[in-house]
């Protein structure tokens, strides 16, 4: 077992981004271990062609009511944090990465370096909210946090969603469930919805209770101007990236549309279905 996971969400819409992922996948197995999140064992059936032994499974529970979680569009952020505690309860990881089927591998060698780092410094990076935009998941967010500890003030108008790979230390993400009262799932499918991101819920926990910080990056006269009020997910800008290799801010991943702008530290990829027209021999970046 190695001490990174990778939980990946998974309907059969998305089947051929996860054929595409599990391809470079192959020569980064002795890094990683993969989790693929099903609804039911229906669904599992679909993908079982693509699905090799290596490859771990995690079925939702039949007790989860699944016309709540239809009625509130929050599948996805369920099936994370639901795949967190079923990683939670049977395994001993370091770290998981919670990522989405339109992703692809590069090079995850120094993977666990990359997420001890992180969970060392304890840093999240980000710019300003646009309040015609984004401001309603942040304040979704923060509201979900405020229903489980009264009397917190907490109030955040960064926007850093995948800023950074989503990375969760798991010597916090057992209290983090207990926080959020997670066992309770009946009550929890409730609370959950759209706009409530897992990240950025598990990111205001560790600010809340880990000293965590969320930075402006304009504090380091970093603008991402090719989209203002934007994260660096919109990041287009190689410019951008010296800025924050000067300032010694690690990011490693990067939209594919903006491939062209990597640099050393990028070792994957997101927002494959958000791609500009490719022809097939480019579909998998080299490794």
């Amino acid at each position: 077992m190695n001490k990174v996971c990778v939980l990946i969400p998974i309907h059969p819409p998305k089947k051929a981004y996860l054929n595409e992922l599990l391809k470079t996948y192959t020569k980064n197995k002795n890094y990683i271990d993969i989790f693929i999140i099903f609804t039911n064992i229906n669904e599992k059936n679909v993908f079982n062609d693509i699905l090799t032994d290596d490859i771990k499974t995690i079925i939702l529970s039949t007790d989860i009511n699944l016309n709540i979680l239809n009625k509130n569009f929050s599948f996805i952020n369920f099936k994370k944090i639901y795949a967190l505690n079923e990683i939670n309860n049977k395994y001993n990881y370091d770290y998981s990465i919670v990522i989405d089927s339109d992703s692809l591998f590069l090079d995850l060698k120094n993977i666990y370096s990359i997420c001890q780092r992180f969970c060392e410094k304890k840093q999240v990076y980000g710019t300003p909210s646009n309040p015609n935009t984004l401001s309603g998941v942040d304040l979704a967010c923060a509201s979900f946090i405020s229903q489980f500890e009264k009397n917190i003030n907490y109030s955040n108008d960064i926007y850093f969603w995948f800023s950074q790979i989503p990375i969760y230390d798991m010597k916090i993400v057992d209290n983090f469930l207990k926080f959020i009262n997670f066992k309770d799932t009946n009550q929890i499918i409730n609370k959950i919805t759209y706009g409530t991101f897992d990240y950025i819920i598990y990111i205001y926990y560790c600010v809340i209770k880990y000293n965590y910080k969320i930075i402006n990056l304009e504090n380091y006269n970093i603008y991402t101007k090719n989209i203002p009020n934007w994260s660096l997910e919109m990041n287009m800008d190689k410019e951008i990236f010296d800025k924050l290799n000067n300032n010694n801010i690690e990011i490693n991943w990067q939209f594919y549309n903006f491939k062209h702008v990597i640099n050393d530290n990028i070792c994957m990829l997101y927002h494959t279905d958000r791609r500009a027209s490719i022809s097939k021999s480019e579909q998998t970046p080299p490794l």
